[in-house]
């Protein structure tokens, strides 16, 4: 590795706040598992009421959050000069995030729809995170993390799961972006199937398998990570993983290995060599590589994390109450703050309400679907809208990420339509550059709600799904609300629309 990315990462330069270190710990209640589970065989379990026995006390937004455990990787990489350097650092980031999971054999919570959470590690760690639950069938979360070191991640996921009678598939659907701000390099992976054995009988256990493939689209670098199942009849290392770091010629010049419950080291390619054949025939290919250096390695867990859910010393902080959350946050749900009290009892029943007052809301929703989608949208996402050109979630709010303030946003819908000799993109870029450049277009004021300050900060295309436009292509217009906390009337726009329309056509 280059100096440049040994360098210490730069999170113990300032002073940390204190937080905590341990929750109460786990009660001993007993549960007839069989008799819940035998009914769910072949079943989407997110739609399967379960007691908070089977749960452990966070949601599963904070568990995405987690991926966050080991963002020192990410700091690292964001200073490497060779893109196949920096590739390693974001595998090996890739990786981590599964380190947690290898005693987690309990499920988080399912969030709500329009539950939220924001962790914000600005002073201490540089970055700052927000997630919303935006679909509710199927269940689906968008991920937004910004840093002020150089990097910024993304990611919407589905959970699909299935129970399959001994064992528990969760496949997660969505890709996970990662940006470095200097270089532009811009990473794209998607995640493995995690598998929850001896669901009726024995000690539970967890598993990763199947493939990764990150590619950076600015270089079309590739790395193939490869998550070997663990088989009894197998001489390999349990849970291990394998990778090549490969250039957009497809030649190899690092070669990864580890495991992903414990670390993962890379190797320089300085000759390589065609071998015998495989156990498909295939030719096989002979790597000669320097000495292994340590990309990462995991952080041995907390004292008594055995009995506190095997939380990592992150994961003991996710749910700690604090000031000025959104309402919407994941940490104010009573269900689950009776659980990580201890309180099982209570928990289940507040959680059986909330979850039969979000199936109420549903039903309202759906039977008020003809008139929304006259009105362009049956439900709004608060902070991210869906983009047709890509049906991928972006956060309508990022700009507020970049300031200390608390995200507060209200939308709107114009009755705007785009032409179809416009370029949605270009819109989406012109409307987003008015909030950082300042260009004040002058035009007529055609109804007295455009009138009022310049505060229109982005502008979204809805597509097909969730939160979305089904009818003719129109636009969304966020609005910043008073920086005090007050919310201002939403703003159409509607002329200053039309302008940039005019000039794109």
């Amino acid at each position: 590795m280059s100096p440049s990315c040994n360098d210490v990462s730069g999170k113990e330069l300032l002073p940390r706040r204190q937080r905590r270190t341990y929750i109460p710990d786990k009660p001993n209640y007993s549960l007839n598992l069989w008799s819940i589970m035998k009914n769910c065989i072949g079943k989407e379990l997110s739609k399967i009421p379960m007691p908070v026995n089977f749960n452990e006390p966070l949601s599963m937004l904070q568990r995405l959050t987690e991926d966050l455990e080991y963002h020192e990787l990410l700091d690292k990489a964001a200073r490497c000069e060779s893109s196949l350097e920096q590739m390693c650092l974001v595998a090996a980031f890739s990786v981590s995030s599964y380190s947690t999971t290898v005693h987690r054999t309990a499920k988080p919570f399912n969030p709500l729809l329009g539950e939220t959470y924001e962790l914000d590690r600005l002073e201490e760690f540089g970055y700052r995170s927000l997630c919303e639950q935006v679909s509710h069938h199927p269940p689906a979360a968008a991920h937004h993390v910004i840093s002020q070191r150089g990097w910024t991640l993304w990611q919407e996921i589905t959970i699909a799961s299935k129970f399959r009678g001994k064992y528990l598939s969760i496949m997660p659907l969505g890709a996970i972006h990662l940006q470095f701000h200097s270089s532009g390099n811009h990473y794209v992976w998607r995640k493995v199937t995690s598998t929850v054995h001896n669901i009726i009988v024995g000690k539970l256990w967890i598993d990763q398998s199947g493939d990764i493939e990150i590619v950076n689209n600015r270089t079309k670098e590739t790395c193939q990570l490869k998550f070997s199942p663990y088989s009894y009849f197998s001489r390999d290392v349990p849970r291990k993983v394998t990778g090549v770091v490969a250039d957009s010629g497809g030649q190899a010049h690092y070669i990864l290995s580890g495991t992903w419950d414990d670390k993962m080291e890379s190797a320089k390619i300085i000759q390589s060599s065609r071998g015998g054949s495989g156990s498909e025939g295939k030719q096989k290919t002979v790597y000669q590589t320097l000495s292994p250096k340590l990309l990462w390695k995991k952080y041995p867990l907390p004292e008594n994390a055995e009995n506190m859910y095997h939380f990592s010393a992150l994961a003991l902080t996710l749910n700690e109450p604090e000031d000025g959350v959104a309402l919407t946050d994941s940490r104010l749900r009573p269900d689950q703050r009776l659980m990580e009290e201890g309180r099982w009892d209570e928990a289940n029943s507040e959680k059986q309400r909330l979850e039969e007052k979000q199936r109420a809301a549903r039903r309202r929703r759906d039977a008020e679907a003809t008139d929304a989608l006259d009105e362009g949208m049956s439900y709004i996402s608060l902070h991210f809208t869906i983009i047709s050109l890509t049906q991928s979630w972006n956060l309508s709010s990022c700009v507020s990420l970049l300031d200390k303030c608390r995200i507060l946003f209200t939308v709107s819908m114009t009755s705007l339509s785009f032409p179809p000799s416009v370029d949605v993109q270009s819109v989406i870029m012109s409307l987003c550059n008015l909030r950082h450049d300042g260009v004040s277009y002058s035009t007529p004021t055609t109804s007295s709600s455009t009138s009022g300050s310049d505060n229109t900060i982005g502008i979204f295309v809805s597509g097909t799904g969730v939160g979305c436009v089904r009818s003719s292509r129109q636009v969304m217009v966020v609005t910043e609300t008073d920086r005090a906390g007050s919310c201002c009337t939403p703003l159409c726009r509607c002329d200053k629309v039309s302008f940039i329309i005019s000039q794109l056509s």
